[in-house]
C-alpha cells in the first residue's frame, strides 16, 4: 500500500510580505509554513487548492486579511510529477515547475503560470466558490489517464478566529474559534512558531479550542518576539479513474500574531 504524507511550504512559495501596522512596526510577513497535509493511501495522484489567510495588525483595532489561492497538483510521484497532458483548474491553465515567482518550489508539480493573472488571466477566487473542476487531458506514455473531476466538498474556512493580541510569557495562549460549514473536517492541524522553535500538531476535528500552556510557550518564543499561530482545516475527496485513485484536497490556513511581553 503506498501512503504519502505531503509536507507543504506553499506561503513560503509564493514569498508574499507585509509590514505590521502596529505601535511596534515590527515587520511580519504571512505563514511560512504549513504543518502538514492528509495521509492519501494508494495515491496515482493528487490536486490541492490552497486557500492562505494572512491576518495582520493595522493598528487600529482590526486587521488587514491577505489572501492567497494556489494550486498545485502531482501525479505518479511526489518528488518529480509525471507530465499528465493539458491541465487545468477552473479553465486557469497549469504547467509544472520548479519555481513560483522565482522562488524555488521543492518538487517540480504542477501549479499555476507564474505570469497568469499579468495576462488577462482571471484571477482564483478559491474561497468564493465550493465547486473546483481539475481537469488533466492525460497521457499513456506516462500512465496519466484523462481526468474531469469537479471537487465539490464544502471548505472547511474558521470564522470567529480569536487570538490575543498581545500576551506575557507567563500567561497561557487560548485561541477559539468556529467553522462556517457544519460538515466538519477530514482533518484539522495546528502550528505555533516562535524564535525559538515550533510546535505542530492535529485537533479533533471539529474543535473550538487551542490552549498552550507558559511552560511549552517559554521553549518556543520570548518576550520581545512575534508568534505565529496557524490554524489548517482540510477536507479531502478522491475518485478511481481507470483503476487509479486520485485525491482532490481542499486546504485552508488561517493565521494571526502575537505579541510576546
Amino acid at each position: 500500500m503506498k501512503k504519502y504524507t505531503i509536507l507543504l511550504s506553499l506561503v513560503t512559495i509564493i514569498g508574499l510580505s507585509s509590514c505590521k501596522k502596529s505601535v511596534d512596526t515590527t515587520t511580519t510577513t504571512p505563514p511560512s509554513t504549513l504543518p502538514g497535509s492528509p495521509t492519501l493511501s494508494n495515491a496515482s495522484g493528487a490536486c490541492y487548492a490552497l486557500v492562505i489567510d494572512a491576518l495582520l495588525d493595522n493598528g487600529s483595532g482590526g486587521y488587514d486579511t491577505t489572501t492567497i489561492n494556489t494550486p498545485i497538483a502531482w501525479f505518479e510521484s511526489t518528488s518529480q510529477s509525471v507530465d499528465a497532458g493539458t491541465c487545468s483548474v477552473n479553465t486557469a491553465p497549469l504547467v509544472l515547475k520548479d519555481t513560483f515567482l522565482g522562488i524555488p518550489i521543492a518538487n517540480q508539480w504542477y501549479s499555476i503560470r507564474n505570469d497568469y493573472s499579468f495576462n488577462g488571466g482571471t484571477p482564483l477566487a478559491f474561497k468564493q466558490t465550493s465547486s473546483i473542476v481539475w481537469k488533466a487531458s492525460g497521457n499513456a506514455s506516462t500512465g496519466v489517464p484523462a481526468i474531469n473531476y469537479s471537487d465539490n466538498n464544502p471548505w472547511g474556512k474558521i470564522t470567529n478566529f480569536v487570538v490575543p493580541k498581545t500576551l506575557t510569557m507567563s500567561s497561557t495562549l487560548n485561541i477559539t474559534f468556529s467553522f462556517s460549514n457544519a460538515t466538519g473536517n477530514d482533518q484539522l492541524f495546528y502550528l505555533i512558531k516562535g524564535s525559538k522553535g515550533q510546535k505542530t500538531g492535529t485537533l479533533a476535528n471539529n474543535a473550538t479550542t487551542l490552549s498552550i500552556g507558559s511552560g511549552e510557550l517559554a521553549g518556543l518564543t520570548e518576550k520581545g518576539d512575534q508568534l505565529e499561530v496557524e490554524l489548517i482545516p482540510i477536507k479531502v475527496a478522491s475518485s478511481t479513474i481507470s483503476g487509479k485513485t486520485y485525491y482532490f484536497v481542499k486546504e485552508y490556513c488561517i493565521n494571526k500574531y502575537v505579541n510576546m511581553q
